[in-house]
C-alpha cells in the first residue's frame, strides 16, 4: 500500500486516462462509454481536462503509472455545454464504433439530448456539482487506495466550494452501490434507461461529510 500518490490530473494525462478507462471495461462492459473507441475517450478527456470546472484526481504508482482516477465537475450544466460544443468532432470519432454497433447512433443522440436537461428523457444529473467516472485497475496491494481516491476527490470538490454532489450508479454495479451507501451517499431517485437498465441517483452532503474541514481537522 506504499508508493501511491494522489494528485490532480494534468492535460498531459488525457491519454493515460483514456487507456485506463478502456482497461476498466473488463469489469464494466455495458453503457455508452464501454462501446466507444480509445480515440474517442482520448478526445473526451482532452476536453474534460481543458474545462476550468473539471476536477479530476489521479492515483499514481511509484513507477509513474496511473492506477486509477476519479472525475467530476463543479458545474454539470457548463460541463455538458462544453461537451456539446465539440459534438462534430465526437461524431467523427464515433463513426468507426457506429459501423460496428449501429445502435450507438441512437444512444449518442439520446445522450447528447439528455445532457441539456429540461423535461426530456433523463440519463444523468445535469445541474450542480457531479461526479462522473471512478476508474480503478487493480494491482497487488493497492485496492484500498480506490476508496481513498474517491474520498479525496470528494474532499477536493468540497474545498473548491461544492456543498453537495450528485452522481449516478447502475443498479447492477453492486460493488459501487455498496461502497457508495456505506460511504454516506443517499439515494434520491431511480430511473430506467432505454435499454432497460435501472440507474440510481445518489447525493453526498459534502458539508456534513467534511464538517471538520474548515477547522483544519
Amino acid at each position: 500500500m506504499t508508493g501511491v500518490t494522489l494528485r490532480l490530473a494534468k492535460p498531459s494525462d488525457g491519454r493515460a486516462l483514456a487507456r485506463l478507462h478502456c482497461r476498466s471495461r473488463a469489469t464494466s462492459s455495458v453503457g455508452f462509454f464501454s462501446q466507444v473507441s480509445e480515440s474517442f475517450l482520448r478526445y473526451y478527456y482532452k476536453v474534460v481536462l481543458d474545462d476550468p470546472y473539471s476536477v479530476v484526481m489521479c492515483a499514481e504508482a511509484s513507477d509513474g503509472q496511473l492506477l486509477g482516477f476519479a472525475s467530476g465537475t463543479l458545474d454539470a450544466e457548463r460541463h455538458f455545454a462544453r461537451i456539446r460544443s465539440h459534438r462534430l468532432m465526437f461524431g467523427l470519432l464515433l463513426l468507426p464504433s457506429m459501423i460496428a454497433r449501429p445502435s450507438l447512433i441512437m444512444q449518442a443522440m439520446a445522450r447528447f439530448g439528455s445532457s441539456k436537461g429540461g423535461s426530456g428523457r433523463r440519463y444523468v444529473v445535469t445541474r450542480g456539482a457531479r461526479t462522473e467516472n471512478w476508474v480503478w485497475v487493480p494491482r497487488d496491494g493497492t485496492s484500498i487506495w480506490a476508496g481513498v481516491l474517491n474520498n479525496t476527490h470528494l474532499k477536493m470538490l468540497r474545498i473548491l466550494g461544492a456543498e453537495e454532489v450528485h452522481f449516478e450508479v447502475d443498479v447492477d454495479n453492486t460493488a459501487v452501490v455498496r461502497f457508495s451507501v456505506g460511504n454516506g451517499a443517499k439515494l434520491i431517485d431511480c430511473i430506467e434507461l432505454d435499454d432497460g437498465r435501472r440507474r440510481n441517483i445518489y447525493r453526498y452532503d459534502l458539508v456534513q461529510k467534511f464538517s471538520g474541514l474548515a477547522r483544519g481537522r
